[in-house]
């Protein structure tokens, strides 16, 4: 089966909820899943922002922190593929299952056409944070028609 995982920029950090989806890639891809983590450019839907920072991709991406092609500071297994600064939504690999990571990533998932896969939602915590705290916004992410998965009973609730 193929496995994508939709991922915020990366910046090469010790994330937790990266090491959990990293922890759960190298099980699939140990079972004879194909895995790919899939890290997004830009997750604003300001199109005015995004058209600016597209034009000056290259440059942001050599400055810039949280746009680093490497994974360093956790072991993936050799055969998980990675794609970097993913602009556009055709540039997401076709897949079985698409899994959106976080909060910020679930719009993106949910514009995928049937292609890119099944879409699901790793919840992972109650990201309240998000959005610039705005409950109503983070809470829509989960009427979006995506699966969601969570990791207790709690978030459940």
């Amino acid at each position: 089966m193929k496995i994508n995982f939709i991922l915020p920029g990366n910046s090469n950090l010790p994330i937790g909820g990266n090491k959990i989806v990293y922890q759960y890639a190298n099980e699939l891809s140990k079972r004879g899943h194909e895995v790919c983590l899939t890290f997004l450019f830009d997750l604003h839907t300001n199109s005015l922002r995004f058209l600016i920072k597209y034009l000056f991709r290259k440059q942001i991406i050599k400055r810039s922190g949280s746009h680093k092609q490497e994974v360093t500071w956790f072991p993936l297994d050799k055969s998980i593929k990675l794609k970097f600064d993913v602009s556009f939504l055709s540039e997401v690999p076709d897949a079985d299952v698409v899994i959106a990571t976080e909060a910020r990533t679930t719009n993106v998932v949910a514009k995928l056409s049937k292609s890119k896969g099944k879409k699901y939602y790793l919840i992972q915590n109650y990201e309240t944070w998000v959005f610039d705290g705005n409950i109503e916004l983070l809470n829509q992410t989960y009427q979006l028609g995506l699966t969601n998965i969570v990791i207790s009973k709690d978030l459940q609730e």
